[in-house]
């Protein structure tokens, strides 16, 4: 208790500032993925289409102690080259949920995955869910180039898991969550002999560059190539993978959560940006004529001044306020991260809502209104239906 009274008194006497950046989905997640094989063989495409939407998105009617909600799903994908559509299917779900907190879920997902042989050529793939209840839609769509001529196919990443197996790891809004720094890449790369002499491996964060290379691998009988390889332990938290030959790279967005780490992140110029949420004016004017090691070290200063019990190695006060911007770096991202958003710089300064309302309004938008015990009420409007929830109004 005296930890939480702690807390809400350091935030009410710092200053805030307002990050330009929005979110455009926040936790409303819509995710459409495609991985696409080359069978050699037959000299097609097998692709395997992947889409999600979270529950969060959806109108749930209680009926017979159950929430269900209606679902429309339209899928076409288009021949940009032959101005054609290739396939139009529609189909409708029925979402059901026993307690209401799943309805209004940001982990649990309406998905469906769709496999399709295409021959060469330019596609153009839209999605989209209506919910038969109030005819909200939401469209998502992804144009993919399948040529076995033009370098690197799509990149799988792979991590051991508890039976010391290989697993793949899914890609969620072109980022890939690992909880290992031994991964298995899995890839195909065409040129004019399917032949790769020469590869590298780089990793890159805001503050370091890491080169490994390869030589003389070797193609399976499927066609494809695969290099196991250990991330070395500097890498942590958010940071771009890219396989390069001397013709072609690909790039991926990986996230490896570092557990000995005291802050959120281990990128410390995110670690200084959001301090400036809780920080007195004066501070952050300091802070600007600083160094980024110099902003670092001041800010770890500025917890250890205020740890409330010394003789415990946690720092209970930072403990809880990492948990906060993790927790809506986890809920409220997208291509952005979630601290970025308004819903997340106010989490992040009064902590979890005592209540948290959603209602829609079908001339405005999506409202959804925070109440804390202290009288605080903060209203953010999302007018477009992806989740991107605006403070319009702070009330006490």
């Amino acid at each position: 208790m005296l930890i939480k009274i702690f807390i809400i008194l350091l935030m009410l006497c710092s200053c805030s500032t307002k990050d330009k950046n929005r979110n455009k989905n926040s936790d409303m997640l819509i995710n459409l993925s495609t991985n696409q094989i080359y069978n050699y063989k037959e000299d097609i495409f097998e692709v395997s289409i992947n889409h999600s939407v979270s529950n969060n998105h959806f109108v749930f009617v209680k009926q017979d102690n159950v929430f269900k909600a209606s679902i429309l799903t339209t899928i076409q994908i288009y021949d940009m080259n032959n101005d054609s559509i290739v396939i139009q299917d529609s189909w409708k779900d029925e979402i059901v949920q026993r307690y209401y907190e799943d309805t209004r879920s940001s982990t649990k997902f309406l998905t469906f995955k769709e496999f399709i042989n295409l021959p060469k050529g330019e596609y153009h793939i839209r999605v989209n869910i209506q919910d038969l209840d109030n005819s909200n839609i939401f469209k998502s769509d992804k144009k993919i180039d399948l040529s076995a001529i033009n370098g690197f196919g799509d990149l799988s990443l792979y991590i051991r898991n508890s039976s010391n197996e290989f697993s793949v790891v899914k890609e969620i809004n072109n980022e890939l969550k690992i909880d290992s720094n031994n991964i298995l890449l899995s890839f195909q790369y065409f040129n004019s002999d399917k032949k790769i002499n020469d590869l590298s491996i780089k990793l890159n964060d805001s503050n370091q560059e890491y080169i490994s290379t390869f030589s003389n691998l070797s193609m399976d009988q499927n066609g494809f190539y695969s290099i196991e390889f250990d991330i070395p332990n500097q890498y942590y938290n958010y940071f771009d993978l890219t396989l390069s030959t001397s013709d072609y790279s690909i790039m991926k967005y990986l996230y490896l959560e570092d557990e000995n780490n005291i802050f959120w992140t281990n990128d410390s110029t995110e670690i200084v940006a959001v301090m400036r949420y809780i920080l007195p004016v004066s501070d952050i004017k300091a802070l600007k004529k600083m160094e980024l090691i110099d902003q670092f070290k001041f800010v770890e200063n500025y917890w250890i001044d205020r740890d409330p019990d010394p003789k415990t190695p946690e720092n209970e006060l930072l403990m809880e306020f990492s948990d906060r911007v993790k927790f809506v770096n986890l809920k409220f991202f997208d291509m952005s991260k979630g601290w970025r958003s308004d819903r997340g710089r106010v989490y992040i300064i009064y902590g979890p809502p005592e209540t948290a309302e959603r209602y829609s309004n079908q001339s405005n938008g999506v409202y959804e209104i925070w109440e804390y015990p202290s009288g605080l009420k903060f209203t953010f409007l999302d007018q477009n239906g992806f989740g991107n929830f605006i403070l319009i109004r702070k009330t006490i």
